[in-house]
């Protein structure tokens, strides 16, 4: 991004809080949060009225360009200046910034997804990029920004509820059929459960174990006393784990994993890019790969189906019954440093860009989406919004970037972001103890006053145990993904005594 900002791209930053990113930006639109889809209608209204649009794109590759139209049609910047917060000027100055560039690219974090609308902000940017013909074409394209290395190789390869690797969806029969032939055994008939799922589901007796690999789901999932007491309740839960997690203090039994410098394998990054990984150490003491712990498991049950003896063979069955890693092996992404897919006999070389003729159902929907609130707004009780977010020094749950002393005097532990005008009405001082209460949850932090949040916002970053955001945060999902809506609930923030010393969580709760 900022090798682009240099050559002379214009950067737009749309995001609630002020951002080292945003103030770098030619355009910062600060919305509210959970106005992503008015303010993205309003850009889009504004790019037709003025005919920017493409239209041969939009003719040659598009369905429902007219139902988009007249959806649109009324929302304009004005109209939506309520619901976003923002300046119709900035908005209108955005829409021709993106329309008439010759290439722009939308790249897009958890702040487009994590709402109970996230599926229609997505949808809401794939109409913007469509109607401009921004896609298919070297520097262009929607992109979403993974948290970490491999989340994309992960998905891939069915790490999802509600699909097998590559995608393939877990309800229909061919599928099933593929599956169950190649594994010699029965496979799931219909989708399984979010991990909020899977907590709902253990409160309510439906399962009595689990196996959890590299999550730490106690302080990264919404409404953490809720997360815990699903943990407490199940008669078995084993994590394999590098590091003891929040999670993993709940555990049973521990299985020692081996870091990424400790094993052989591949990662896809979010360019669809799979590269090779070598150990460039030995594991340490009983410490074992992934896949090595599910083949020891199953074996202890009596099953020899996981019959690998390396992480190649691993992936050359991984390539066999994904259709878009089919032309992969180890030597090939040795010799081109990795390989982006769809890797097949039709592109034996991998594909750098995808969409460049057509789409994979042939023609691409426009497809209108309306503006759905926040599901828990601020009221007279709980005066503020919370927004939860991440830190450059920092990621998930903290648990391997908290080892380095560097990182960890980089910031206090889950310091409250509050605007100056707020601080004054409640009586906080910087770096004074605060409290902050949801209808979930209750922490103790210290405040950091600062003109990076507006008025009426306040932000906590979510990898610190001491002060966990997520103890506060709002289950309510997205219809579609099921992702908790962990970018906005309603908080109430009070200053305590000068002098007291913030409560880490456990202390409140009266836990060791």
């Amino acid at each position: 991004v900022m090798r682009a900002k240099l050559a002379g791209a214009k950067l737009i930053v749309i995001d609630p809080r002020v951002t080292r990113l945003a103030k770098l930006a030619d355009i910062h639109l600060q919305l509210t949060p959970g106005s992503n889809i008015a303010l993205i209608n309003a850009m889009i209204q504004v790019i037709l009225a003025n005919q920017w649009h493409d239209e041969a794109f939009i003719a040659h590759r598009c369905d429902g360009f007219e139902a988009l139209a007249k959806q649109v049609a009324e929302v304009t910047p004005e109209s939506v200046g309520e619901i976003t917060g923002l300046d119709a000027k900035m908005i209108r100055q955005a829409a021709e910034y993106y329309s008439k560039a010759d290439r722009a690219m939308i790249l897009y974090g958890m702040g487009v997804t994590q709402f109970v609308s996230g599926t229609s902000n997505v949808i809401a940017l794939a109409d913007l990029a469509l109607v401009c013909g921004h896609i298919g074409k070297p520097g262009t394209g929607i992109n979403p920004l993974r948290g970490q290395n491999n989340v994309q190789g992960a998905c891939d390869m069915g790490c999802l509820p509600n699909v097998f690797p590559g995608y393939q969806l877990a309800d229909e029969a061919d599928v099933q059929q593929r599956f169950s032939s190649s594994w010699g055994c029965e496979v799931a008939k219909t989708p399984g459960l979010t991990s909020l799922g899977m907590s709902k589901a253990a409160l309510e007796g439906q399962f009595r174990a689990q196996i959890l690999f590299g999550e730490d789901p106690v302080v990264t999932d919404p409404d953490q006393n809720h997360v815990r007491e699903a943990y407490k309740s199940l008669d078995l839960l084993v994590v394999a784990e590098l590091t003891m997690t929040e999670t993993a203090k709940l555990a049973d039994y521990i299985l020692p994993a081996a870091s990424f410098a400790e094993k052989a394998g591949t990662f896809t990054n979010c360019e669809r890019r799979v590269q090779r990984i070598n150990p460039a150490m030995m594991p340490i003491g009983e410490s074992m790969g992934d896949w090595q712990w599910l083949q020891a498991l199953a074996n202890r049950m009596g099953s020899d189906a996981l019959s690998w003896h390396s992480s190649e063979e691993v992936f050359d069955e991984m390539a066999s019954l994904t259709p878009s890693y089919q032309g992969m092996n180890y030597a090939k992404l040795a010799e081109n440093h990795g390989l982006q897919w769809p890797c097949n006999d039709a592109a034996p070389n991998g594909t750098t860009i995808l969409h460049q003729s057509r789409f994979p159902i042939g023609r691409a929907r426009l497809t209108p989406v309306h503006y759905v609130p926040i599901a828990e707004p601020a009221d007279e009780q709980y005066p503020l919004i919370l927004t939860t977010n991440r830190l450059r020094v920092h990621y998930g749950c903290g648990s391997m970037t908290r080892k380095s002393p560097l990182l960890e005097r980089e910031i206090p532990p889950g310091i409250l972001s509050i605007n100056p005008q707020d601080a004054q009405l409640l009586g906080i001082s910087l770096y004074s103890p605060v409290g902050v209460r949801s209808r979930r949850g209750y922490i103790e932090t210290r405040a950091m006053i600062t003109d990076d949040v507006p008025p009426g916002l306040v932000s906590m970053p979510y990898h610190f145990k001491e002060a966990p955001s997520n103890q506060l945060t709002n289950t309510a999902q997205d219809p579609v993904t099921k992702m908790p809506e962990l970018k906005a609930c309603a908080v109430v923030v009070e200053a305590l005594p000068e002098g007291h010393l913030p409560n880490p969580v456990w202390q409140l709760h009266g836990e060791k």
